[in-house]
C-alpha cells in the first residue's frame, strides 16, 4: 500500500484501524507491576508514606481573645443562651410534667407524667379533666393549653365536684394560657418578616 491509496475511504479506514491496533498492542506489551510512579510517592493518594500527620491546631487562644472588643467564646455563650431560652420547654409545662399531645380526629388530649409513680406512668387528660395539682384543663389547641383555677384566697376547690374527674364549667375561674411552641421574638436589627 502506498501513500496515494490512503486518500480513499478504504485506505483511511485501514490506517485508522492499524493505529488503534498498534496502541492496543503497545498497552499489552507493558509488563504487570511496572508503573510510571516514583518510589517516594507510593503512599495513599500519591503521597509518600513518610510525611508526618497534620497536628491539630490549638485555637483556645483565638477563641478567648478579645482583640475586637468581645471574645468568640462570649459570643458563642450568648447565642447558646438565647437559643436555649427560645427553644426550651416552658417552665410551667415542665413542672406539671407535660409530655405531649394526642390528636385523633376532632378529639385532642394532653399527656402528663404521673407524679405518683416513679417516672413510669402517663396520664391522658381531655378538656374538662382535673390535673393532679387541682387545676382544670379548660381547653387544648395544637399550640396552647388553657388551665383554669380558682383565684387565690377563694375557699372553694378547683374541682367543685370534689371527685378528681371532669369539670363541666370554668366560669369565674382564673384562666392561664400556656403556649406549647412559642415563637422567638424577632431580632430588632432585622425586624419581623425578614
Amino acid at each position: 500500500m502506498n501513500i496515494p491509496d490512503l486518500r480513499t475511504p478504504r485506505g483511511t479506514a485501514i490506517a485508522v484501524s492499524a493505529a488503534i491496533l498498534a496502541t492496543v498492542l503497545a498497552a499489552f506489551s507493558i509488563p504487570p507491576g511496572v508503573s510510571g510512579g516514583d518510589a517516594t510517592t507510593d503512599g495513599p493518594g500519591g503521597l509518600a508514606d513518610s510525611l508526618p500527620a497534620a497536628l491539630p491546631e490549638d485555637l483556645a487562644g483565638f477563641i478567648a481573645s478579645d482583640r475586637w472588643g468581645i471574645s468568640l467564646e462570649d459570643v458563642m455563650d450568648e447565642i447558646a443562651g438565647e437559643n436555649l431560652a427560645r427553644r426550651g420547654l416552658n417552665p410551667v409545662l415542665r413542672r406539671m410534667g407535660f409530655l405531649g399531645l394526642i390528636e385523633a380526629g376532632d378529639a385532642i388530649a394532653v399527656l402528663l407524667a404521673d407524679p405518683e409513680l416513679d417516672g413510669g406512668g402517663i396520664i391522658q387528660l381531655a378538656p374538662g379533666d382535673t390535673l393532679p395539682d387541682g387545676r382544670v384543663l379548660a381547653a387544648v389547641t395544637d399550640n396552647s393549653i388553657t388551665l383554669a383555677s380558682l383565684p387565690e384566697g377563694d375557699p372553694g376547690s378547683a374541682d367543685p365536684a370534689g371527685s378528681g374527674g371532669t369539670v363541666t364549667g370554668t366560669e369565674g375561674m382564673h384562666q392561664e394560657v400556656l403556649l406549647l411552641f412559642p415563637r422567638g421574638a424577632p431580632d430588632p436589627a432585622t425586624g419581623p418578616g425578614r
